[in-house]
């Protein structure tokens, strides 16, 4: 492709613009799961004062294994979470962020259909608190946010076995 740049710009003295702008991407309410971890991450949201952070695909577990990541982004995806699904995928996940939440938010079992491990982590993506196994019948019960969580992963149940995670455990990217 190139070479055929060379060319047009030797032959018609076309030039090439001065800076590219990148189209804005498209923000959605959540980042698909079926998207590979390798696949370039689209999402852009609004971080602290305005700044615009990218949300990762996927999460390392302390024992190097991947958990891709469905985020939510809204207060309606964060409320409806994998409420209505038929299940979700060991090495699957998803991640709310309670930053600007008020007190005494969480995770419950509204419409849930199956059962779920839930890791509460803290800012630094440090392991601070989890729940394995929680199961429907536990609605209108809401596991609350520990005192230094700020995230909530929500994995298939057994995942926290499986991975082998523990309270002090930190995920990476």
């Amino acid at each position: 492709m190139k070479w055929l740049f060379g060319i047009l710009v030797s032959a018609f003295g076309i030039a090439a613009p001065a800076t590219y702008v990148a189209p804005t991407p498209v923000v959605q309410d959540i980042v698909p799961i079926e998207q590979s971890a390798s696949t370039p991450i689209p999402e852009i949201t609004k971080g602290e004062n305005g700044v615009k952070k990218i949300l990762p695909y996927f999460f390392t577990t302390p024992n190097g294994q991947k958990i891709v990541l469905e985020w939510t982004t809204t207060p309606e995806t964060r409320e409806r979470g994998l409420s209505g699904r038929t299940g979700i995928d060991f090495g699957k996940g998803m991640m709310f962020d309670f930053r600007g939440e008020p007190r005494g938010s969480g995770i419950w079992m509204k419409d849930m259909l199956f059962s779920i491990d839930v890791v509460w982590l803290s800012d630094d993506f440090e392991i601070v608190g989890m729940v394995p196994n929680m199961t429907p019948e536990t609605y209108p019960h809401v596991f609350r946010v520990p005192q230094n969580g700020r995230y909530a992963l929500e994995l298939a149940a057994g995942s926290i076995k499986k991975f082998d995670l523990k309270i002090g455990n930190f995920f990476s990217f």
